[in-house]
């Protein structure tokens, strides 16, 4: 399998990660292959858009996500809002990488 250049910057350090945030199955299927790039390195958070129980646990072979949110059954709006207001809360601020 092919190395990305930023897999090589994460193994300079364990504490470095990268989120990645879906919510539909079309989403799911596109991040696959970074997320099985990145193995470790990768934080999988589900938003929960698609909340049909079969959609939701058919992740091929990806690992479960670390986080769930369970926006879904509202309007749009209403889920993109209460996603964003829940990843504020719940991910570390960005961090320089000079820091």
């Amino acid at each position: 399998m092919p190395t990305l250049p930023i897999a090589s910057a994460l193994a300079a350090g364990p504490d470095r990660s990268i989120a990645f945030v879906y919510g539909t199955r079309p989403g799911q299927i596109k991040l696959s292959v970074l997320i099985n790039l990145l193995g470790d390195h990768a934080r999988l958070v589900h938003t929960g858009q698609h909340y049909d129980p079969d959609l939701d646990t058919r992740t091929g072979d990806l690992p479960p996500p670390h986080l769930r949110l369970a926006v879904g059954g509202r309007t749009r709006g209403v889920q993109i809002g209460a996603a964003t207001a829940s990843l504020t809360r719940t991910l570390p601020p960005p961090r320089p990488a000079w820091s």
